[in-house]
């Protein structure tokens, strides 16, 4: 057993292991040194073990948590923003679970967050069915399911940080042709578009599946034709506008 790492060779004396372990037994010493001792790091080991740690605590809010609002997860650069708005100091040493508790007491001051799961209803045409069963297994519980017409509907539930990965294996499976909805979301996190018959996101609304279509009356681009018939105006009133000073002035 060496004191001061840098200098190889300068071996403890019977007398310093007594003094710092209350033995000079070499293995009773070794097994309290691998038990309570700490592992000398450079500063850059240290700063890639907190970066390490803050990416698993980001990555659990990320997976456990949503916005109690739109009934969706946050993205995951919102969490990274709320815990440097914070300033919150990530520990390396103590774990996810701990902090976390620490954390989402102060988080709800820079963003709404809820523990809990995603539910959502999922419609998917026959010709789907068997080929979206492993992905559903995979992410998702199914708590219902209702034939329809043309598919089934299921009523799932989802673990937040699953819920990108669902939706993105069901697009590359379905092409795009199925319904997702969000039970009791005020609006989706992101617009994901509104073509006919491409799955979306989205909260339950009434009225049958699918978000609202906004329409908008066409505005064509102006052209020549229209630039001659706006100064054919504007010379008309300028003209009017002087021989009715002139009447005037006689």
């Amino acid at each position: 057993i060496f004191k001061g790492a840098w200098k190889a060779g300068n071996k403890c004396s019977s007398s310093d292991l007594i003094t710092a372990f209350g033995t000079d037994n070499a293995q009773e010493c070794i097994k309290k040194i691998l038990k309570d001792g700490e592992i000398q790091l450079t500063e850059g080991e240290r700063k890639e073990q907190v970066e390490q740690r803050r990416k698993e605590i980001v990555n659990y809010l990320a997976k456990y948590y949503i916005n109690p609002k739109t009934k969706t997860p946050h993205p995951v650069q919102r969490y990274e923003n709320a815990l440097e708005a914070m300033h919150y100091v990530v520990d390396a040493h103590t774990t996810v679970e701990k902090q976390i508790q620490e954390i989402v007491k102060k988080l709800p001051e820079f963003m709404p967050i809820k523990r809990t799961d995603v539910e959502a209803t999922l419609f998917v045409k026959f010709q789907f069915q068997s080929q979206i069963q492993g992905i559903l297994k995979k992410y998702a519980q199914i708590t219902g399911e209702t034939q329809q017409t043309e598919g089934t509907e299921y009523s799932l539930t989802v673990v937040p940080g699953d819920y990108q990965n669902l939706f993105t294996e069901l697009e590359n499976v379905c092409k795009g042709d199925f319904q997702f909805d969000v039970i009791g979301a005020e609006k989706p996190e992101e617009d994901d578009g509104d073509t006919k018959g491409k799955g979306h996101r989205g909260g339950r609304g009434g009225g049958g599946r699918g978000k609202k279509k906004q329409f908008f009356l066409p505005i064509s681009q102006p052209n020549s034709a229209h630039f001659v018939f706006i100064s054919l105006i504007v010379f008309f009133l300028v003209f009017h506008t002087i021989q009715m000073s002139v009447d005037f002035l006689l």
